[in-house]
């Protein structure tokens, strides 16, 4: 990466203390942050903003736009005619670490399972620990990128 280099976070997040735990963490870790508690706030925002990464509430409570649709609207272009099958695929060849947050012992935390750390959804406390974690711990994310690339790169 360039020197001077920081990563920009966008955090959307409707509980305030959840919200400024994940801001934080992630200046903590040198990133750029911008933080608002609604969609459609971050929806204006990312166009100037053009963040590397989301994280999002996917549920906010209201009527509206939610953070699936946030997600929609960040997806890179050369993503956005792909399944979402085929963005995790994009993703575990990018070589990155992947962290997420998914329901306990449901297929989705069956499938990352070993390729992606994984935090139980709906516990923010754990989610913003684990993203501390990783931030920290340079031999994980680098063991991370590579079960992912190796799953990725498995013939069917």
């Amino acid at each position: 990466m360039p020197t001077g280099f920081r990563a920009r976070a966008l955090v959307a997040e409707d509980e305030e203390i959840t919200l400024n735990l994940l801001r934080e963490i992630l200046e903590g870790a040198n990133f750029q942050v911008e933080s608002v508690y609604n969609v459609a706030d971050a929806m204006e925002l990312v166009g100037a903003f053009e963040p590397h990464g989301v994280i999002t509430d996917l549920n906010f409570g209201v009527a509206g736009p939610n953070g699936a649709d946030l997600l929609l609207v960040v997806v890179r272009s050369t993503q956005m005619e792909m399944s979402l099958p085929s963005k995790l695929t994009s993703h575990l060849y990018s070589e990155r670490p992947m962290l997420a947050a998914v329901p306990k012992g449901g297929a989705t935390w069956k499938f990352l399972d070993g390729i992606a750390e994984l935090v139980e959804a709906g516990k923010p406390p754990l989610l913003a620990r684990a993203i501390e974690d990783l931030s920290r711990d340079s031999e994980n994310r680098k063991r991370l990128a590579s079960k992912s690339l190796e799953f990725a790169s498995k013939k069917p």
